[in-house]
């Protein structure tokens, strides 16, 4: 079971440590630093948005963006 709601609860709204959840939580320090990390680059703040699903979480932080769909122009190869 995916703990990562839980981790940013309890850094964001109890101020622990992250020794403090780690131990709290059964996980290791540097998974809770990997989680926070890339939520801060992935722009999410607390609380999470309401109905927010662990999955859908886990898929902001661990998944791929997207490419743009702005398409760039093929080059023009003749003239190349």
């Amino acid at each position: 079971m995916r703990k990562i709601s839980e981790v940013f609860r309890q850094r964001h709204e109890l101020k622990r440590s992250y020794r403090e959840i780690a131990r709290s939580l059964n996980i290791s320090t540097s998974t809770i630093t990997d989680y926070l990390s890339r939520g801060r680059m992935a722009g999410i703040a607390w609380p999470l948005p309401e109905g927010l699903t662990e999955q859908q979480l886990y898929d902001m932080l661990f998944l791929p963006v997207k490419a743009s769909s702005v398409k760039r122009p093929r080059p023009d190869w003749e003239q190349i």
